[in-house]
């Protein structure tokens, strides 16, 4: 967390990578000098109105009549990348997302 801005997008990203072990990451890191690192790190471990859990999942693919297989995994883990950059947390958005084949680019994000 010391590294990264705590912007919404880091926030998401870091609670996602850390999953179980956020408590644990946010005991280590108050316990490793917390008031020494930057101001508002504490915001990393604050409970976000995004969830962190991926929303498209594999049934709902297969409920819109994809068979699981090798681009199974790919279209989840686009869609679930999505949701972490963008916060996106509509189910249709997701999926219109997996089956593109590329969310928008760091330059549309930004505008």
């Amino acid at each position: 967390p010391a590294f990264n801005p705590p912007n919404p997008r880091n926030i998401r990203k870091l609670q996602a990578e850390a999953g179980p072990y956020l408590e644990a990451l946010e005991a280590v890191c108050r316990a490793d000098g917390g008031h020494r690192r930057e101001p508002g790190w504490e915001k990393f471990f604050e409970p976000q109105p995004t969830p962190i859990e991926p929303i498209l999942k594999g049934r709902h693919l297969i409920e819109r009549g994809h068979a699981p297989g090798p681009a199974f995994r790919e279209m989840l883990a686009r869609a679930y990348e999505h949701q972490l950059e963008t916060g996106e947390s509509n189910l249709e958005a997701l999926y219109q997302v997996a089956v593109a084949g590329r969310g928008p680019s760091r330059e549309e994000l930004s505008r």
